[in-house]
């Protein structure tokens, strides 16, 4: 804009003349009171919150040239039972719970529930989640906030005893995505594989009569679908039910990743660097299936 050209340039006088006149535009009153909301909800100051709303601040919107365009991000970047209050107040009267920042300049947008579930903050991440349309599966840098509170969750039971509150935040995620009509067709997907995996023909039968999803699979899963589940072993169990799947609909060619950042394999790529030639066999009798298929740059001939 003209004000970013002349600040650019260090040009004071010039910045001023700007800034007087933006200032005295519709917009630039609604600015003002804007950014006094921004300054209530960030120091924790709900008689500052109540105020700044009663003389028209926007509660969803801020100013064009702010990172942090609304309060509610503002008002939970502590934890203080002050800053919780103003977020709260902030929710009941309308602040968008989904509202989302920039950490830095030009990296990515997170919502409250990310950082609060990275930092491990109990409290907010428990009055988030209480909020309709809350979104669980926002994505940050790539990363879901159930993502982030794993990250911080250690290995052993000293490892989790440091990191306790992220735990409890990984639970408190858990559930509520587990609530969700997704989490609850995750639970059914769930099912699918581990019967999948154990070679378990019933316990496939009935996962998939109660609505686990063949192709699907929870998104937090590597291994996505239940066809690369069953053909991990060779035996005539697991070989039965990878035929029941592909007899159900399974796709031929799904893929799952051997390592956790590793290229993603077909389940004829393993099978035939393993020798296992009855579940070759089996895939190759299956239309569609696709011979060129890459995985680390070779095919299964390969």
């Amino acid at each position: 804009t003209p004000l970013d050209n002349a600040r650019y340039r260090n040009d004071v006088v010039v910045v001023q003349l700007l800034e007087e006149a933006i200032a005295a535009t519709p917009e630039g009153k609604a600015r003002a009171k804007d950014e006094e909301l921004l300054k209530a909800a960030e120091n924790g100051d709900r008689s500052g919150v109540l105020r700044a709303l009663q003389e028209g601040a926007r509660i969803n919107g801020g100013p064009t040239l702010q990172r942090w365009n609304t309060a509610l991000p503002r008002a939970l970047v502590r934890a203080t039972q002050a800053h919780i209050d103003v977020a709260a107040l902030l929710l009941e009267r309308g602040a968008d719970v989904n509202a989302t920042r920039r950490i830095s300049k030009r990296g990515p947008f997170s919502t409250a529930l990310h950082e609060a579930s990275s930092r491990g903050d109990v409290d907010i991440v428990k009055l988030l989640l209480q909020q309709p349309g809350i979104d669980l599966e926002a994505k940050y840098d790539g990363k879901t906030p159930l993502d982030n509170a794993r990250l911080f969750d250690g290995k052993t039971p000293l490892d989790n005893a440091r990191y306790r509150n992220d735990v409890v935040v990984v639970q408190l995620l858990e559930e509520a995505i587990a609530a969700t009509p997704e989490g609850k067709a995750r639970a059914k997907d769930e099912e699918l594989l581990k019967a999948a995996e154990n070679g378990d023909r019933s316990g496939v039968l009935r996962a998939l009569q109660e609505g686990a999803r063949i192709n699907g699979g929870p998104t937090l899963q590597r291994w996505n679908t239940a066809l690369p589940r069953a053909l991990v072993r060779a035996t005539q169990a697991h070989i039965d039910v990878a035929a029941l799947l592909l007899e159900r609909g399974a796709d031929v060619n799904a893929t799952r990743r051997i390592s956790k950042r590793g290229p993603f394999s077909t389940a004829l790529h393993e099978a035939s660097s393993r020798g296992d030639v009855d579940i070759v066999k089996l895939l190759l009798q299956q239309p569609g299936i696709d011979l060129e298929a890459k995985y680390d740059g070779k095919t299964p001939l390969d």
